[in-house]
């Protein structure tokens, strides 16, 4: 099987989904938290096949190796909330308390309650052990394959990565020398925000600096 036929959504799919002969000029990766991290891990291999990548969540910096997962007051899935997690193993965590999730991930200026609700009654998603004992794995590494812009985008306020204060502690230089190649690299505090910056009430600006990213690179 080819290289490009394998990546056709049919090969994963069976040839059922109506997106399966879509072939699209330009893949942008996009990463939120762990996801960044993975995506983040992904391009010193497979760097080549993005356009561009935008990391949001997400961080190099001096106060990372100091994170606390302690903040999020971490409990056994299945029992913090049966309905959302009945089918959860013992492998399956989630966030303790409503105030546990919003310490960790948002800042009061940009906090919507009702969201804040919403997500911890009905649509947060479990955290797996294995997840919280690999969150370290690839940050840092040379990443010298990848070529087009990388954005970072992150909340100013981010617990997870800054310890509530994203200001001051990353060096574009240290960040140069792990995207050496990058076409354009550039990291973006968004103002009065915390983790979740998708979430915050302040989201729609932070699309616009994302898309403006991309479009200025022609993607």
């Amino acid at each position: 099987m080819s290289f490009k036929r394998l990546y056709k959504a049919k090969s994963f799919t069976g040839g059922s989904s109506g997106i399966a002969e879509y072939r699209a000029d330009k893949v942008v990766h996009v990463g939120h938290s762990y996801g960044s991290i993975i995506t983040n891990l992904f391009l010193p291999r497979y760097g080549f096949l993005s356009a561009g990548v935008i990391l949001t969540g997400f961080l190099i910096d001096n106060q990372f190796a100091n994170l606390k997962v302690e903040i999020a007051d971490l409990s056994y899935a299945p029992e913090h909330n049966p309905a959302l997690f009945a089918n959860r193993t013992s492998g399956y965590l989630a966030f303790g308390s409503i105030t546990a999730l919003q310490a960790d991930s948002f800042k009061k200026d940009a906090l919507d309650p009702n969201v804040l609700s919403l997500w911890n009654d009905g649509i947060q998603s479990s955290l797996g052990v294995g997840e919280v004992l690999t969150l370290g794995t690839g940050v840092g590494d040379l990443v010298e394959d990848f070529t087009g812009p990388l954005q970072i985008f992150v909340g100013e306020n981010d617990f997870a990565f800054c310890a509530g204060q994203c200001a001051g502690t990353f060096n574009m230089t240290q960040l140069h020398g792990i995207y050496p190649n990058v076409k354009d690299l550039d990291v973006y505090l968004q103002p009065d925000t915390g983790h979740v910056a998708q979430l915050s009430l302040n989201a729609t600006a932070g699309y616009k600096v994302i898309f403006n990213f991309l479009k200025k690179n022609g993607i």
